[in-house]
């Protein structure tokens, strides 16, 4: 919200950009936004300031669903209807598992050529 941060210095695009779940929502539509629709105005206006890819909207969209409070049955049901919109979830997963297994990795053990 302009109120309280500036667009220019919102951490949205880089907490996006190092892959933490961040979302989008709405604080008192009533008086801060000017449509019907003030979540659809909220990913409009961070589609278009931060310059964000239609991945990067999915990616968003799909964060919001999973951290929401509605129920697990509902929420699966919003997911499913996304339809192929897993591309940036599959690769942080990749990512992840990657670097998981890089850290968990055995050490290599001393020998002469590099003691």
């Amino acid at each position: 919200n302009a109120e309280y941060i500036a667009y220019s210095n919102n951490p949205f695009p880089e907490f996006l950009k190092r892959g933490l779940k961040v979302s989008l929502c709405t604080v008192d539509p009533l008086h801060y936004h000017h449509t019907r629709q003030p979540v659809l105005e909220e990913y409009g206006t961070a589609s278009k300031v931060f310059k964000l890819s239609g991945v990067d909207m999915c990616e968003v969209a799909r964060n919001s669903v999973e951290t929401c409070s509605y129920p697990a049955d509902i929420k699966r049901k919003w997911l499913e209807a996304s339809g192929d919109c897993t591309i940036r979830q599959d690769f942080r997963q990749h990512t992840f598992s990657a670097e998981w297994a890089l850290l968990h990795a055995s050490p290599p053990s001393p020998t002469p050529s590099n003691v």
